[in-house]
């Protein structure tokens, strides 16, 4: 008889955007979400469509980080080599460092996160 092992499924951290986002926590841990989409942005930044499976999330930025001259992310999720961010239609990450920042004028709140990393690749 045999068996085989298998990794235990990735949930996602349900309820953590509206936690974040509402409650202004900034400082859950390692929250997991799924990234729905990506786009550019200048100076290296890459803004994403996140969800934790309940509220999803639009003001999401993954800031960039030098690293020999490179922008990448500080986790890099396969930069290409001239420096454009990537990551892959739904992906699950784990935020392992983010902030919160208002804009107060709008009533929005954007999640900026410095660093990531894939938890199971989107592709």
């Amino acid at each position: 008889m045999s068996t085989t092992t298998t990794s235990p499924p990735t949930r996602l951290s349900e309820g953590v955007i509206e936690q974040m986002v509402t409650e202004k926590r900034g400082n859950l841990p390692g929250p997991l979400v799924q990234v729905l989409s990506t786009k550019p942005m200048a100076n290296g930044r890459l803004r994403a469509v996140i969800s934790d499976g309940v509220t999803t999330c639009q003001h999401c930025i993954f800031l960039s980080t030098e690293r020999g001259g490179q922008p990448t992310l500080a986790d890099p999720f396969g930069a290409e080599e001239d420096g454009d961010l990537q990551v892959a239609n739904f992906s699950v990450v784990r935020l392992d460092d983010y902030n919160l920042s208002e804009l107060a004028d709008k009533g929005i709140t954007i999640i900026m996160v410095p660093k990531v990393t894939t938890v199971l690749d989107g592709e």
